[in-house]
């Protein structure tokens, strides 16, 4: 079959069999030995790389990576694929210039580390400076590889080339922000995304003062951007910046920006890593609290994530609102058991009663009895405890009741067996002899 694809590759062929050849190196690249890749596939997409044809271009641009991955020799990818790369880039066809940009990100970790530092970078320099002066589709596929660029050559980077890297990224943003009329504003918000989407990673390769001087005011930009996707995307990866700058009490600011929006998109994005946002945020905000960037107190912050809950609730997106219901245990070691007692309490039993999908009241169960753990005092404890054995196991709704069988493996997970058959067991065996034949 190799050499039936190689025939179907000759410009002599319909444009069609050219790029159906494309797509027939790549499924073969997987199956068949390195040295037939060397020998027949390698040559073989180095002369479609030179096909008058766009189209097969671009397609053969598209699946480069796999090429290389199938060659499993840094030195073989070097001498047969980086001439492809870079006369794919000076392609005059915009598309191909595209397929390939995005293809450098996934062919990078295969090329030995000289080349990369001596052909690589430079190639990736040139197209970066190209697409910003043109302005054109090109801007969108640079803003969004920049980020995996970054992280495949960080070790190797000059502190120069470091440079080049932020400016280009400041320069990204300020593009796509801007209101020129020879970029549309379909492209900019494409940019603003794309940026916003690889903020996480600049966060994690520069330090402490090209943070706070240069990537700082991007993310007050993004977090009160118009487009709600772009604060959707900041919003899903701002545990990884907190979590790199745990000591930062600049992003408070931000993090309330985010929720005070008031878009149950962006909201949704941050609950399945909420415990991971929370735990560094109540530390700054105890230990700043009253300075110029702290401007909120431990109380404002709590009554802010009872609104999230609210908003949550209203969307009807389920998953979310668990996520949020679990992950909110965490505050139960951030705040004092008092106010755990007073602010959460009533919500989380809220939650357990009205809430309608199942996940949602669990988890709010599963929040509350982890929240009475820490509860010094007996009286409160036995509050939950009689919420469950009274209120939920003799509730008229048999799908509450149902909730207390439920709550017995959570009990068994987090509690001693003694507890259990203290507080529990009467309660549930009492269920034996409910009137409803699903829950006996």
């Amino acid at each position: 079959i190799v050499p039936l694809v190689v025939s179907q590759a000759e410009p002599t062929k319909r444009v069609q069999r050219r790029v159906i050849a494309t797509r027939l190196l790549e499924k073969l690249c997987s199956i068949v030995p390195v040295e037939c890749v060397k020998k027949d596939l390698a040559p073989c997409a180095q002369m479609l790389c030179q096909d008058p044809s766009a189209a097969v271009r671009t397609s053969v641009a598209q699946r480069l990576s796999m090429i290389a991955d199938s060659l499993k020799n840094s030195t073989d990818c070097v001498s047969l694929l980086l001439p492809c790369l870079i006369e794919l880039c000076k392609d005059d066809d915009p598309g191909v210039r595209e397929a390939i940009l995005n293809t450098i990100a996934v062919c990078l970790p295969y090329f030995t580390k000289e080349s990369r530092k001596s052909v690589v970078i430079p190639l990736i320099r040139k197209c970066t400076e190209q697409a910003l002066f043109l302005k054109d589709t090109s801007l969108t596929v640079v803003a969004k590889q920049i980020g995996p660029w970054l992280d495949s050559v960080k070790e190797i980077l000059s502190q120069q080339e470091l440079k080049w890297f932020l400016d280009t990224y400041c320069r990204l943003v300020d593009i796509s922000m801007g209101d020129s009329d020879k970029i549309s504003a379909l492209l900019c918000t494409a940019c603003r995304r794309m940026c916003a989407y690889n903020f996480p990673c600049f966060a994690m390769v520069y330090g402490k003062e090209s943070f706070n001087e240069k990537l700082m005011p991007i993310l007050d930009r993004f977090c009160t951007d118009g487009d709600d996707e772009v604060r959707s995307t900041i919003s899903s990866g701002f545990h990884e910046i907190i979590q790199m700058r745990p000591d930062e009490p600049a992003l408070v600011g931000p993090f309330i920006e985010l929720i005070r929006g008031g878009a149950p998109e962006v909201v949704q994005q941050m609950t399945g890593n909420l415990h991971k946002t929370l735990p560094p945020l109540y530390e700054c905000i105890k230990k700043y609290t009253g300075t110029v960037n702290v401007k909120i107190s431990r109380i404002q912050l709590d009554r802010i994530l009872i609104g999230c809950n609210r908003l949550l609730r209203g969307t009807g997106s389920w998953r979310s609102h668990e996520s949020y219901l679990n992950n909110i245990a965490c505050i139960r070691h951030l705040i004092p058991f008092h106010d755990l007692y007073v602010s959460f309490l009533p919500m989380l039993k809220q939650e357990v009663l009205t809430v309608r999908a199942l996940p949602c009241r669990i988890a709010a169960s599963q929040t509350l009895l982890l929240m009475m753990r820490e509860f010094p005092m007996e009286k409160n404890r036995n509050t939950v405890i009689e919420f469950f054995t009274t209120t939920i196991g003799s509730h008229e709704s048999c799908n509450r009741r149902r909730l207390l069988l439920d709550v017995v493996p959570i009990v068994l997970q987090h509690f001693s067996r003694e507890f259990f058959k203290q507080h529990f067991l009467e309660s549930v065996l009492k269920l034996a002899h409910d009137k409803i034949s699903n829950i006996r």
